[in-house]
């Protein structure tokens, strides 16, 4: 049995501009700076392309100086 229990939306309704414009209006600017951080640590982490791997040609902790 499959229950969902929050859905989310895909893009921003002409609704969702309108509570971000009331809310900006409403809460002092602290307060909405920390909601907007604990709203942000529900985003799922983003997804690198490509691992990071060293450079073959410089070993690690090479450094280049010009002569």
């Amino acid at each position: 049995m499959n229950t969902t229990l929050e859905s989310l939306a895909t893009g921003w309704s002409t609704a969702d501009e309108a509570f971000f414009r009331i809310a900006a209006e409403i809460f002092p600017p602290a307060f909405l700076a920390g909601a907007g951080v604990l709203l942000a640590s529900y985003d799922p982490d983003p997804v690198e392309d490509a691992p990071c791997t060293p450079s073959a040609a410089a070993p690690r902790g090479a450094v280049s100086v010009p002569a």
